[in-house]
């Protein structure tokens, strides 16, 4: 079944928002590094693990974000059934993105739960 162009652009669209929260990881990792040397130099114990466990945490997120991304686009890339629940999902989420995470959300739901939408070719590919 060929893939629908749909479905083509929600695939790349989460190739590219898991870029996007590569970079961020990459990002905040080298910065939180700094930081915490320059916390470091002064002497401030506290400060330094509290700024590198922010950075931390915030770089593992963005890490994880990366990782489902990619997983989800590289499921609706080979048109799995199972890639359209996560899809949603996100979807969901991106919806108090004012105003892309709107748009792009909302086109999405509309997209893969409607009749003849792309929802029905991922549904459908289940007995292809």
């Amino acid at each position: 079944m060929k893939r629908p162009d749909g479905i083509t652009l929600l695939a790349l669209w989460h190739f590219f928002l898991s870029a996007s929260c590569l970079l961020g990881f990459l990002t905040m990792l080298g910065v939180g590094g700094l930081v915490g040397v320059a916390a470091l130099a002064n002497e401030d114990v506290w400060i330094s693990a509290l700024e590198i466990g922010v950075f931390g945490g915030i770089s593992a997120f963005l890490l994880l974000l990366s990782i489902v991304f990619v997983v989800v686009g590289s499921g609706l890339w080979r048109m799995r059934p199972w890639a359209r629940i996560p899809t949603l999902v996100i979807a969901g989420i991106s919806l108090v993105k004012f105003p892309v995470g709107t748009v792009v959300g909302g086109l999405t739901l509309w997209y893969l739960l409607r009749e003849e939408g792309g929802g029905t070719a991922l549904k459908a590919n289940v007995h292809a």
